[in-house]
């Protein structure tokens, strides 16, 4: 192969550096560059959260036996009833409120005899009767209005009717018709569900930026479409050590009764990064526009006294919001950096050798070069630039993060082994195993560059569960684990995972209508999740997972 030398324009005044790259202006229109100005501004991080709706505790209102008695009547007889303040709700025969009537009837009755007393000693016991005896009959739960309808019937009861302390929907009926109670037995629980509490599972990453009073925004699959809202009133102080959340309770107004206990919500949060960093807003790039790769960032920015040349320049990233990363530093403000086609401009730089995204350094041969014959391929160009830039270091994963994911996989397994087994009852309760095991996991240890895509794994894997939970047969389970295979497959191949066994990756072409799905083992007899006893071992071994890998 023939070689040619080029002449270098180092004598050239408008001579490039190692970073920079020239282009015409049709040039950049092929390559569809599109510049945008660095401004500041002030982004916000939009968080996922999940949880439930549960009561709110200070609505909930329990009707109980004052007296020891029996069960007579029952007004209010299945749970699920919607009932008003006041209403009629049970009656119960008492003996114990029978005499203590009496008593009252008694001591009103005897009250003028004594009052004409010259003695102020009897007067006074006379009265003090009297008020001992409605005293008893409001601790036995009459109200005024009840003992003073004894006084004037002048006939005692035994029994007394319980009413609704507020309005509501009973939760819980303890009692039958013609059971005998103690005193103090539960009969009704009612809750007003007129306003609810969401409570949603914050993870360590999340709690920074939750504080009492943000606003939260939710969605439930039984209402698709709607969004409901609410404030956050309180944050657990303390962090579940086996899931790694803290509580977040969002009280939200639930007219209409539409949001029902026990309901699964996703919800968002919206946070303000304009104070995060510095008192003035920070300077943004456009999410796109920055080149990441291990623990670096390039970006292309336009050099203004050079026309149509393109500076590469390395930045520190600060946090994603929405559409726009925080530059930290590297770039002022005002400057044109390349929103679309920096890849392109980073491409043609590592086909001349030069620094790029991937190499720090590039070393041009001395004596340019280009070949006449055979054409060129641009493979064979990446080849030399691979062959002279220094490969960079792959990122480390911390030991510790790599045997919590076994641990995980390990979980994981025994789900898989389920369904190869028809047993949906095991594979729901292993899918929960998975999701607890894998909340044990700490994203933390990650190197931040890899901790986002680690939330999404897991965010993936947690809506895959919640459909789990919600499904009524072996199929949807399957479907399910489909999606949580993809994502423990994601995590072990780019994180790594210590499972303490080999782990090998099998593949069943004729899941889901041929499409096709993978799966996990720690051995290479093939048991077909997908398929159960219907064709148990269908399927291949695709490949066992390399030592980065497990």
């Amino acid at each position: 192969m023939d070689l040619i030398p080029i002449k270098t324009d180092s004598g050239d005044k408008d001579s490039l550096r190692p970073r920079e790259i020239r282009l015409s202006e049709t040039a950049a229109k092929l390559a569809g560059i599109r510049t945008v100005e660095v401004k500041r501004g002030s982004p916000r991080i939009e968080g996922r959260l999940i949880g439930k709706v549960g009561y709110d505790e200070t609505r909930l209102g329990t009707i109980t036996a004052w007296m020891a008695g029996r069960i007579d009547r029952l007004f209010v007889s299945y749970t699920g009833a919607f009932v008003k303040k006041g209403q009629e709700m049970a009656e119960i025969y008492s003996p114990e409120l029978y005499a203590a009537q009496s008593e009252l009837i008694e001591a009103v009755k005897a009250a003028p005899g004594f009052s004409e007393s010259r003695l102020d000693m009897i007067r006074n016991s006379a009265a003090r009767t009297v008020k001992a005896a409605r005293e008893k009959l409001r601790l036995l739960g009459l109200n005024q209005d009840q003992i003073n309808s004894v006084i004037k019937r002048g006939m005692p009861s035994d029994h007394i009717t319980l009413h609704a302390p507020l309005s509501g929907v009973v939760t819980k009926r303890e009692v039958t018709e013609g059971m005998y109670l103690r005193t103090g037995s539960p009969i009704y629980t009612i809750a007003d569900i007129s306003r609810v509490w969401v409570i949603l599972e914050g993870y360590e990453s999340d709690l920074p930026r939750l504080k009492i009073g943000t606003e939260i925004e939710f969605t439930s699959e039984a209402m698709p479409g709607k969004i409901f809202s609410g404030k956050i009133a309180y944050i657990d102080p303390f962090v579940n050590e086996k899931t790694r959340t803290a509580a977040v309770r969002v009280e939200a107004e639930n007219p209409g009764y539409t949001l029902k206990p026990g309901m699964y919500v996703k919800a968002v949060y919206r946070f303000d990064l304009s104070g995060y960093l510095k008192s003035e807003p920070p300077l943004l790039v456009p999410a796109e526009a920055p080149l990441i790769t291990g623990k670096r960032a390039v970006v292309y920015v336009a050099v203004p006294e050079k026309e149509g040349v393109y500076e590469g320049r390395e930045i520190v990233l600060g946090p994603r919001g929405g559409e726009y990363y925080v530059v930290e530093k590297g770039l002022k403000e005002g400057e044109m950096v390349v929103a679309r086609g920096a890849f392109k401009l980073d491409s043609s730089l590592q086909i001349q050798a030069k620094p790029s995204m991937m190499g720090e350094g590039g070393a041009p041969s001395p004596t340019g070069h280009i070949h006449t014959s055979p054409s060129p391929t641009p493979e064979t160009h990446s080849g030399h630039a691979a062959a002279e830039q220094e490969p960079e270091k792959p990122l480390s994963i911390s030991p510790v993060f790599k045997q919590q994911l076994g641990k995980a996989v390990l979980s994981y397994t025994l789900l898989a082994e389920a369904l190869a087994a028809d047993k949906d009852k095991d594979a729901r309760k292993s899918a929960e195993d998975v999701l607890k095991a894998l909340a044990s996991v700490e994203g933390s240890l990650l190197p931040a560059t890899m901790q986002k895509e680690w939330e999404t794994i897991l965010e993936s894997i947690k809506d895959s569960v919640a459909s789990v939970r919600k499904g009524s047969d072996i199929a949807g389970t399957r479907k399910a684990f489909d999606i949580i295979s993809k994502g423990i497959i994601a995590a072990v191949t780019k994180m790594g995972a210590d499972a303490g066994k080999p782990l090998f990756e099998l593949f069943c072409p004729m899941a889901f209508d041929n499409r096709g799905a993978f799966w996990l083992q720690t051995d290479q007899e093939i048991r077909n999740p997908y398929f159960g006893a219907q064709m148990l071992s269908c399927g291949e071994v695709r490949r066992k997972l390399s030592r980065d890998e497990n």
